[in-house]
């Protein structure tokens, strides 16, 4: 029976030498206050352990890691010394694979600042490079004070239990969670949660932080609770989150939230000749659109369902401007009678709504037609001021500031004639002559708008016959101004590594009548032009706004960033943000072997060098070795030779003799200003010291077989090893053997197994003085046929020469 024979690859490298490296903070593990488990980068600045805290360095080889942590007082809390970095030490966290140690800190960080010193020490102890990294421990959650309401008609009702409020939507409502604050690391985000009677969530959604006043805001609820007319009780309660991780809620606050109306109908106008009844009340007949009306002021008369009228229900109709109600407890409809002038449909003065808001049912929106012989209410069609600077013109106006000041020297009104006289009065008095068209109030003395003030000419008027009795629709002037409520930037902040410019202001008076003061515009400016850079965040609360502006595509150049914010009457405010010079462009990475461009075989990682070129201080981000025989992908240490030249460590891989199995390293690198350059080369690779034997030739039976001479059959051997000294190396030797991933099975060398994937450390004896290795090797288990290549390292040669 014939036996196939098994051949066996074998690689020596001998990789002695020793240099210096950055060690890198990879992460930080921890289980959070939620019990979560994390394993954060070290960008991440802001930490919440709940125990231990494990520390994962990256370093080169055959390197020890001394780690130290001391707190804001410089008091050590402790410090650590790992062994020998070795190829046991691959790591993969947050999917990097890399060489490097881990460090465990059992339950002794509080809250506060801490600095975590990694030191790198070489195989005899000596220091070899310094680096400290500043991370702030925050094991206290937010604060959060009581959610606070501003809610028209306030928060209580019929049949309100204590602690409920009765509120619900209208446009000026607001409802806030209030002194919210997080000392050490900040407010990172803020939910509000709205819950149905049942406990079960209606929506969980992110709010704005107001970090000027301290709170979060939902608005007026508007889209936060279901369609309700207030029979269900919500609980509404927000989520605080601070860069941490750390947690805290409010206090619950329970409410009804009344977002409909319900219904009110017209049912019937007054006519003085009907003997109809309804509702009781003689003389309404049933509305029909269309229908003539023999009265004015008209009575209309509308029917509202019992459970929907504020006298039986929480959530029900309340009306305003009528003139009678008649209601009962039998579980009837109620009705409510409106008289007004023909037409007349002013919802401040004639409306129904329920607690919860302003406005609600139009009333006295109907389709009649006055009859022949009934007089006519005043119909206004248009109202004016002449002003000192413009002349006649709206009594409505926006006045900026470069317009003041402003005199208004008279008012005008313009109606449709009418056979008896109209009486006109708005900050005075005057007369429209029956048959006449209008008439004119003088103001003496004129009405000042100056600068410095803020104001509103939001004065009403009235339009009427001589006893009162018929009107015509009200009207406002409206002219605003502001030179005293001045905009106010109150902070902002510049973040190079984002090119993000972040601006906080205030506007005193917002929304003072009608919004009409508040913040229009934000923008940046550069030595005095205006920047054409996108803003990213507009975002309002009250009379504290947040802007941001994205820089990212700003040429090069010399740049004096002012931020400017305008109030709506062009009241400008200007706050110096910072004065840099951009840089635009991308780090430039070159890499290059010995001096020259990579190309074609690299003999050891040590000859790469890596050079940056940047106008500002950049970093390396990353440097990732892809392929190669057995597919590596893992992240190398470094070490700088100087600011802008950096070495690379040498990884434990094995050689690449064919193009199909080039290796791909790929350096990053980020300047100052947030951009990311990045370069490649591909090569292939044998180490700088290193001995490619033949082929090991090797039976397909797992056990040492012997030749006659009781030697064994298959040998590692080579030729002479000389330590650093140049003598012969012999004794006690430490190997390192690394089987590649891809073998078809694993080898027994000096009786000691490794299998594929895996290192050992072997322990082998120079015999003699020859130098040579003579080590048995044979597969790990009985195969036909196959191939495994191996990597021997020997880090350090020794000799009973050498003294």
């Amino acid at each position: 029976m014939m036996i196939n024979k098994k051949k066996l690859g074998i690689l020596i490298a001998l990789l002695i030498s020793s240099t210096a490296v950055n060690a890198e903070v990879i992460s930080i593990g921890y289980t959070d206050q939620q019990g979560e488990h994390k394993e954060a980068a070290l960008s991440q600045k802001f930490f919440n352990p709940n125990g231990d805290v494990t520390i994962t360095m990256s370093a080169g080889l055959d390197r020890r890691m001394r780690m130290t942590i001391k707190d804001a007082g410089d008091l050590t809390i402790a410090t650590k010394t790992s062994h020998v970095i070795n190829t046991h030490d691959r790591l993969t966290v947050n999917n990097q694979t890399f060489y490097g140690v881990q460090f465990t800190v059992s339950n002794k960080l509080q809250s506060g600042e801490y600095s975590i010193i990694s030191e790198t020490l070489d195989l005899k102890g000596t220091l070899i490079s310094t680096t400290t990294d500043k991370i702030t421990i925050d094991l206290t959650p937010p604060k959060v004070g009581p959610i606070v309401a501003q809610s028209y008609g306030g928060l209580g009702g019929k049949d309100v239990p204590p602690n409920v409020w009765y509120t619900g939507y209208w446009e000026d409502n607001k409802y806030r969670a209030t002194e919210i604050s997080d000392e050490l690391s900040g407010i990172s985000e803020i939910f509000a949660i709205v819950k149905r009677e049942d406990g079960s969530v209606y929506k969980r959604s992110k709010v704005n932080y107001d970090s000027q006043g301290k709170m979060a805001s939902i608005g007026n609820g508007s889209g936060w609770f279901p369609s309700n007319n207030a029979t269900e009780i919500y609980t509404l309660q927000f989520e605080v989150h601070d860069n941490a991780g750390n947690t805290e809620y409010s206090l619950a606050q329970k409410m009804y939230y009344d977002n409909v109306n319900g219904s009110a109908s017209l049912v019937a106008i007054y006519n003085p000749n009907s003997d109809q009844s309804i509702g009781g009340v003689k003389g309404f007949e049933t509305y029909k659109p269309g229908m003539k009306v023999f009265t004015n002021p008209v009575k209309t008369m509308y029917q509202v369902p019992y459970d929907n009228f504020h006298t039986h229900a929480r959530g029900g109709l309340i009306p305003k401007g009528h003139s009678q109600i008649i209601d009962n407890d039998k579980g009837e409809p109620v009705y409510v009678i409106y008289t007004d002038p023909y037409g007349f449909t002013d919802g401040n003065y004639v409306s129904m709504h329920d607690k919860r808001q302003y406005g609600g049912i139009y009333i006295n929106g109907y389709n009649l037609k006055l009859a022949e012989d009934v007089v006519k209410q005043p119909v206004r069609l248009g109202n004016s001021y002449e002003y000192s600077d413009i002349g006649w013109s709206s009594w409505s106006r926006h006045i900026n500031v470069n317009e003041m000041p402003v005199k208004i020297l008279a008012s005008k009104i313009i109606a449709q004639s009418r056979p008896y006289e109209q009486f006109f009065e708005h900050m005075g008095n005057c007369t429209i002559p029956a048959g006449e068209t209008s008439c004119v109030i003088t103001y003496d003395p004129p009405k000042e708008i100056n600068k410095g003030t803020i104001g509103n000419w939001h004065y009403g008027s009235t339009l009427k016959n001589k006893d009162g009795s018929l009107f015509s629709q009200p009207g406002w002037a409206s002219v605003h101004w502001n030179n005293s409520a001045l905009p106010i930037i109150t902070s902002t902040e510049w973040e190079p590594s984002t090119k993000i410019v972040t601006v906080l202001a205030n506007q005193p008076s917002r929304g003072y009548y009608f919004d009409s003061v508040r913040i229009t515009d934000a923008y940046l400016n550069s030595n005095g032009k205006k920047l054409n850079v996108p803003r990213t965040k507009w975002e309002e609360n009250s009379d504290n706004y947040k802007f941001a502006f994205d820089l990212s595509k700003l040429p090069d150049g010399v740049y004096d960033i002012d931020a400017v914010i305008m109030e709506a009457h062009r009241n400008f405010t200007t706050k110096n943000v910072a004065k840099f010079t951009n840089d635009a462009e991308a780090p430039q990475i070159t890499i290059d072997y010995n001096g020259q461009p990579v190309k074609g075989m690299v003999h050891g990682i040590n000859g790469l060098t890596v050079n940056i070129a940047d106008m500002s201080e950049s970093r390396i981000l990353d440097i990732t070795l892809k392929g190669g025989p057995s597919k590596d992908n893992i992240y190398l240490a470094y070490r700088n030779i100087d600011k802008n030249k950096i070495k690379i460590e040498q990884p434990r891989i094995f050689p690449a003799m064919i193009e199909s199995q080039q290796y791909t390293l790929t350096v990053r690198a980020k300047d100052a200003f947030g951009n990311i350059g990045t370069s490649s080369v591909t090569f292939m690779y044998t180490p700088d010291n290193w001995i490619k034997l033949k082929a090991v030739t090797a039976l397909p039976i797992s056990r040492k077989l012997l030749l006659k001479n009781d030697k064994p059959a298959a040998v590692i051997t080579s030729s002479v090893l000389h330590t650093d000294s140049g003598n012969i190396a012999t004794g006690p030797q430490e190997g390192i053997v690394t089987v590649r991933s891809d073998a078809s099975f694993g080898v027994i060398i000096n009786e000691q197994h490794v299998g594929p994937g895996e290192t050992e450390h072997i322990g082998f004896n120079l015999q003699g003085d020859s130098g040579k290795l003579e080590l048995p090797i044979y597969p790990d288990s009985d195969v036909k046929d196959g191939h495994a290549e191996f990597m021997f390292d020997v880090q350090q040669l020794r000799s009973l020469y050498d003294k």
